[in-house]
């Protein structure tokens, strides 16, 4: 009876030792895994912040490139104008 007691005894120590090993088990995974949701929030955030900022870059390049755009087309009217006017007092 004394060595079935103790075996159980045994027995119920390991249990608890393994009880134990899972729950530090889960706490690392459980900071690892709060850890991993942090850094990925962080890099959320900064990769909208880069795509914002390029999107407002290219924002400002297309209206640049839409004026100089205008300025060329209004040359190029100006410059139609000015030959018609020539060749009308040429006539």
């Amino acid at each position: 009876e004394e060595k079935i007691l103790k075996i159980i005894q045994q027995q119920i120590k390991m249990v608890q030792q393994n009880r134990n090993a899972a729950v530090q088990r889960l706490a690392a995974l459980r900071q690892t895994h709060q850890t991993f949701q942090k850094n990925y929030m962080a890099l959320e955030k900064k990769h909208s912040v880069e795509c914002d900022r390029a999107l407002v870059e290219v924002r400002k390049e297309l209206d640049d490139l839409q004026q100089q755009f205008m300025m060329e087309m209004q040359k190029e009217e100006m410059g139609q104008m000015q030959k018609y006017f020539q060749s009308m007092l040429l006539m």
